[in-house]
């Protein structure tokens, strides 16, 4: 079962951008990563390459980046709330290419619900003396030594989406809404920019640090926040309390540096 599950992250890493699928109307199906779709032209990468087809060339595609934006307007906070909808909400965002939301969902899951057999499983912990144990650091600790041991920065949460890792000493609860909050962010960012600029979809996910402690906060990372373009990291303070327009602040950095260099190969092509 090890080697089965290892062969599928390979897999998975191997198909790196090549989960969406664009229908052209002769009938040929390609994959790869939707970077863009208007009225006028979609543009798929597909092995590092960038092809543009006009829109009349597509019969239908399917993307990643669509399914995200449906789940999270299904993944509201009421029914994150109700734990008998989370297993079936974490169960389409797999099915839909989203590992590190369905992640998501089954953590909070196990926070309404923390014996829950199938969110356990489902998050790959093992069932030890007739409970599950966390895996950390190469060792294994029960729910609540994990919940508690993720106040240290050295063994904070580490959580993945399609476009983000966020490390953070947060409370579990306010770690997976923020999880939740920087891709409704970043929809939102290219909701408003996106077209206008001609955006292309950030394919390699951008980190961010949320420091609860300011004893692990970098000093050189200013007095509140600071994006870093040579590490691609968003640094925040969160020892006074999380502020979210400091957070979604330096995260625009990011994401116009982002955007207008490492998505383009950089050639800065954001207008001044």
């Amino acid at each position: 079962m090890a080697l089965l599950a290892l062969a599928a992250v390979c897999l998975a890493a191997a198909l790196g951008d090549e989960r969406d699928l664009v229908v052209l109307a002769s009938g040929k199906e390609l994959r790869g990563r939707i970077l863009r779709v208007d009225e006028r032209e979609l543009v798929l990468r597909r092995s590092g390459r960038d092809q543009e087809f006009a829109r009349k060339e597509v019969a239908r595609f399917e993307s990643v980046d669509a399914a995200l934006t449906a789940l999270l307007a299904e993944a509201r906070p009421a029914r994150l709330a109700r734990k008998e909808e989370l297993p079936a909400l974490a169960e389409r965002a797999r099915a839909a290419g989203l590992a590190g939301e369905a992640a998501n969902l089954w953590w909070h899951l196990l926070l309404l619900e923390p014996d829950s057999r199938a969110a356990h499983e489902a998050l790959g912990h093992e069932l030890r003396g007739g409970r599950h144990v966390v895996p950390l650091d190469g060792r294994t600790v029960d729910l609540a030594q994990r919940i508690e041991l993720a106040r240290d920065w050295g063994s904070a949460w580490s959580f993945s989406s399609l476009h983000y890792e966020l490390r953070t000493n947060l409370p579990l609860e306010r770690a997976l809404e923020l999880g939740l909050d920087l891709e409704r962010f970043y929809r939102a960012f290219f909701a408003l920019f996106g077209a206008e600029l001609g955006l292309y979809e950030v394919c390699t996910p951008m980190k961010i640090n949320v420091h609860a402690e300011r004893a692990s906060y970098p000093e050189s990372a200013g007095e509140n926040g600071r994006y870093e373009p040579d590490t691609d990291t968003v640094v925040v303070d969160a020892s006074r309390g999380l502020h979210l327009a400091t957070l979604v602040h330096e995260a625009t950095h990011q994401l116009l540096f982002v955007t207008a260099f490492k998505e383009r190969g950089g050639q800065g092509e954001i207008p001044p």
